[in-house]
């Protein structure tokens, strides 16, 4: 998972984690199927809604967690913006795309997907 995913609290949804890269949430499955092989990530259902699937870090998936930590800012350095204008511009990159998934008719924020395996 990528580092801003990473850094959030644990245990959210396929579908949260979905929100954040922007990806559907099938479209993680697969990576999440992986990650969980490599023991880094545990999947379990949701108890309240048997349609969620929540991941959590495992001990391993945290530790490695904070050993990438450091490409953020590598990446802000190299990107030569501020923190304030790259939060501006994924805001304007989710609504242009919201705006096409509406057009298409497929998938957007507002309308998650029930994450299925």
């Amino acid at each position: 998972m990528g580092s801003a995913a990473a850094s959030r609290p644990d245990a959210q949804t396929v579908g949260s984690v979905a929100q954040q890269l922007a990806p559907e949430s099938s479209t993680l499955t697969p990576l999440l199927k992986r990650r969980e092989a490599a023991g880094l990530v545990r999947r379990t259902r949701n108890p309240v809604n048997e349609r969620q699937v929540v991941i959590a870090l495992t001990k391993e998936g945290d530790a490695l967690r904070f050993r990438a930590g450091c490409l953020g800012d590598t990446f802000l350095e190299a990107s030569g913006q501020t923190p304030a204008a790259l939060a501006k511009l994924y805001g304007e990159i989710n609504v242009l795309r919201n705006a096409v998934y509406r057009h298409i008719g497929g998938w957007a924020v507002s309308e998650t997907p029930a994450e299925a395996d």
